[in-house]
C-alpha cells in the first residue's frame, strides 16, 4: 500500500557565529512502502553533505552545529518543493 508523507527540511546554518539557525526550508515529498524518512535522510546526505558541521571551523564541542534537520509534516503549502521521491517498489 503506497502512502505519501511530506517532509519539512531546515538548511543552510549559519555558520559564522551559529546563532541565526537555518536560513532555508523546503519540503520532500516522499512516496513509499515504508521507510519514508530514511529516503529523505538519503536525500539531504546527497543534496546538502554531512549533518554536523561547525561554527567558524572551531573543532570543539561548543561549536557544533547541524547543517540540516528532517521534520514530518502534515501539509507542505507553505513551502517550495525541494524534490519529489518514489519508491521503486510503487505500482
Amino acid at each position: 500500500m503506497e502512502e505519501t508523507k511530506y517532509f519539512l527540511v531546515e538548511y543552510r546554518p549559519d555558520l559564522n557565529e551559529g546563532r541565526y539557525g537555518f536560513q532555508k526550508k523546503g519540503v520532500v515529498i516522499v512516496r513509499a512502502k515504508n521507510y519514508h524518512r530514511k529516503f529523505v535522510e538519503h536525500y539531504c546526505y546527497q543534496k546538502f553533505g554531512n549533518r554536523i558541521d561547525f561554527v567558524m571551523g572551531s573543532y570543539g564541542s561548543h561549536a557544533i552545529t547541524e547543517t540540516w534537520e528532517i521534520q514530518e509534516i502534515k501539509y507542505p503549502d507553505r513551502y517550495e518543493i525541494l524534490t519529489e521521491i518514489e519508491d521503486v517498489l510503487i505500482q
